[in-house]
């Protein structure tokens, strides 16, 4: 299964749950991710999150909060659960390119809230 396809799943879960539409609430963010796996294949899809749900739409967001490159398998750990953001981040397998990387950690808590 593609990162894409993982985050939509992830997204499905988070809208379901009302412990997670809160935390969704109070962080409406738009987060661009630019991933690149092995070969060069390059996925792009931004998750909006707003009025209390999440999508994940492919391409590149007009204007975003934050902007993350990385290896897409790093994004799929954090987003299933396996692993905190934090350590992929202080590996580099996964870079804040613009924003915060306290507002990842801040995501990081509304992806496991289901």
């Amino acid at each position: 299964m593609g990162t894409f396809a993982a985050m939509e799943q992830v997204a499905s879960r988070l809208n379901a749950a009302a412990r997670a539409r809160n935390l969704m609430e109070a962080f409406p963010r738009t987060i661009q991710f630019t991933l690149t796996g092995e070969g060069g294949e390059s996925s792009r899809f931004y998750v909006v999150i707003k009025d209390g749900r999440m999508s994940v739409v492919a391409g590149t967001a007009d204007t975003a909060d934050l902007v993350v490159t990385g290896k897409p398998e790093a994004l799929v750990r954090v987003a299933r659960g396996e692993q905190d953001v934090s350590h992929p981040i202080a590996r580099g397998d996964l870079v804040v390119a613009h924003g915060k990387v306290s507002e990842m950690t801040l995501f990081n808590r509304v992806l496991w809230a289901a």
